[in-house]
């Protein structure tokens, strides 16, 4: 079965409006439990889904502790496991101790095996779906009905009325506070708007 695609439009963090090139990007099905991979290994081995399943957490299980202890692990045909470190910078190897000496993140090297299985997959672009293209009136229009129903107004809940991209949902929102129509409350990922005079 062939892995579906989008297009993408690059991102421009310095807003410079400028209209970047597209890329493509997979269109994820969803993600697969081990519960799902157990049932789906179902018929290509003699084990159970219930035995398949036991397997795969004891590797978790065991993948965990080895690299806990200070071990790489390489699983065959899927890749090599590894544990990076973070510490403040020092210059001398005195000036730091084990306890200021921390678990940073996995690293993980994909296999050559799995690289080369996965360089002849087969992908469609998935279908678009027409998104429309509002005036400021109609997306102010939506706003009012917004706070109608309710008295904040989240990033997210904006791009959902609106059809846009958080980058531009962000550009729109600061000039909404510009010229006075809503109000910013909070910061970072607490931010909400409140209705001022729309």
């Amino acid at each position: 079965m062939a892995a579906n695609y989008k297009l993408v439009r690059n991102p421009d963090p310095a807003n410079s409006d400028e209209l970047k090139p597209l890329h493509p990007r997979i269109k994820s099905l969803g993600t697969l439990s081990i519960e799902q991979l157990a049932d789906r290994a179902q018929g290509r081995s003699s084990l159970s889904p219930a035995t398949i399943k036991s397997a795969l957490l004891v590797i978790s299980d065991l993948l965990q502790e080895t690299l806990r202890e200070g071990y790489n692990v390489n699983l065959n045909n899927i890749g090599y496991f590894s544990v990076s470190l973070k510490s403040r910078p020092v210059m001398e190897k005195n000036e730091i101790r084990s306890e200021s000496v921390h678990f940073s993140h996995v690293n993980f090297r994909c296999a050559q095996e799995l690289k080369d299985k996965l360089s002849t997959m087969e992908v469609t672009r998935a279908q678009s779906v027409t998104v429309p293209n509002l005036s400021q009136t109609e997306k102010e229009l939506r706003l009012k009905k917004h706070f109608e129903q309710k008295l904040n107004l989240t990033t997210t809940e904006y791009m959902n009325l609106t059809y846009c991209s958080r980058q531009k949902a962000l550009k729109e929102l600061k000039s909404l506070v510009q010229e006075d129509k809503i109000t910013k409350i909070g910061s970072k990922n607490a931010t909400q708007y409140l209705n001022k005079s729309l």
